[in-house]
């Protein structure tokens, strides 16, 4: 419990509430936050058959955050976010796996363009995330938040602005805890912008694709 208090001279038992903020940033832009907030986000947008979305829902959200939560609490694992490359791996192919039935299943139901290459963006990132953490732990966190920055912000004049927040937000997160070195949170935050910058052009080129 000492890392949440701050132990020097006369402010023993003070809460570190730098600490806690960049945990809770943490939790907020994790990848099944994020998998969250962009399908209910676009449901609000665009209409989306209830099936459909409690379909993404399930396999997107809440089967990634559920494994991690049964993990920790069953000892596989020893932190929600572990460190331990072996530890990650686990999670990863269970989150993959997830991601690949999610995007079949929602093809066959007719998702729209957009969810469509969401899906397969998560799919495309873990993938990559997965090869990686064979060797070095790059940050999931970051891939997430720049991808989903890069996808969805993109695509409105000042929405890039808003998309800036999150990843100062969880680069500094992630960074504050030590969950990362610098290298790591840049290779993520590079990985993810270039897998939803390339999402982003499929994205447009069916659109125009569609209109002529």
């Amino acid at each position: 419990m000492k890392k949440y208090f701050n132990l020097k001279g006369n402010n023993e038992g003070v809460p570190n509430v730098l600490y806690v903020m960049a945990e809770w940033v943490s939790h907020v832009l994790n990848p099944a936050v994020i998998a969250c907030s962009i399908l209910l986000w676009r449901s609000w947008c665009v209409p989306i058959a209830n099936p459909v979305l409690i379909l993404l829902l399930f396999f997107f959200v809440f089967v990634p955050a559920g494994s991690v939560l049964v993990m920790f609490y069953t000892n596989r694992i020893n932190s929600i976010y572990p460190k331990q490359r072996k530890q990650r791996e686990k999670l990863l192919v269970i989150a993959l796996g997830s991601y690949c039935l999610g995007w079949l299943m929602a093809s066959k139901m007719g998702v729209e363009p957009f969810l469509h290459m969401v899906a397969l963006v998560f799919i495309i990132a873990t993938f990559f995330v997965l090869c990686i953490n064979r060797y070095w732990r790059i940050s999931i966190h970051c891939v997430g938040v720049a991808a989903a920055t890069t996808l969805v912000f993109s695509a409105s004049d000042d929405g890039i602005l808003w998309g800036i927040l999150p990843v100062i937000l969880i680069t500094w997160a992630r960074l504050y805890l030590r969950a990362h070195t610098l290298s790591q949170v840049l290779a993520g935050l590079i990985l993810g912008a270039i897998v939803g910058f390339v999402a982003l052009l499929k994205i447009i080129g069916s659109i125009d694709y569609a209109i002529l």
